[in-house]
């Protein structure tokens, strides 16, 4: 971790990565790059987490994986929409590692 903030918490272990290394029935796909989970407190019906299996920042994905991190969130998004009918969608991308 570069910086840290003054007042913020910082963890020894990555959520995230707990989750990805368990074998939980909270993911739903999972292949050589991408993992889709849901997540474990969610805000919303839908709530998922769409990310690498390796623990990267953002500037450390490859281009492709991008790509392909994009196109399962619009199609996620389009079955989420037949089952849950939302009023809209939040994406949110986290620069840092999980």
């Amino acid at each position: 971790m570069k910086g840290k903030i003054l007042g913020v918490e910082y963890r020894e272990y990555c959520e995230v990565c707990t989750l990805i290394q368990s074998s939980s029935n909270l993911t739903l796909l999972r292949d050589d790059k991408l993992v889709v989970i849901v997540h474990p407190k969610p805000f919303n019906n839908g709530h998922l987490i769409i990310t690498t299996i390796k623990h990267l920042s953002l500037n450390e994905i490859e281009d492709y994986e991008l790509t392909l991190m994009f196109d399962l969130t619009r199609r996620l998004m389009t079955l989420l929409e037949k089952i849950y009918t939302p009023h809209g969608f939040n994406i949110i991308i986290n620069h840092e590692p999980h």
